[in-house]
Order: C-alpha cells, then structure tokens, then sequence
C-alpha cells in the first residue's frame, strides 16, 4: 500500500512505502 506509488514503487519514488504491496 503506497502512499504515492501507482505501479511499481522505485526506492527515489516520492513518498515511496515499503508496504506498498
């Protein structure tokens, strides 16, 4: 679950979650 990420979250993605999945 990203914050920010649409697809798939880059580490220097803005507002980039590790918990985005």
């Amino acid at each position: 679950r990203g914050r920010r990420v649409h697809l798939a979250p880059p580490q220097t993605w803005d507002g980039y979650d590790p918990s985005w999945n």
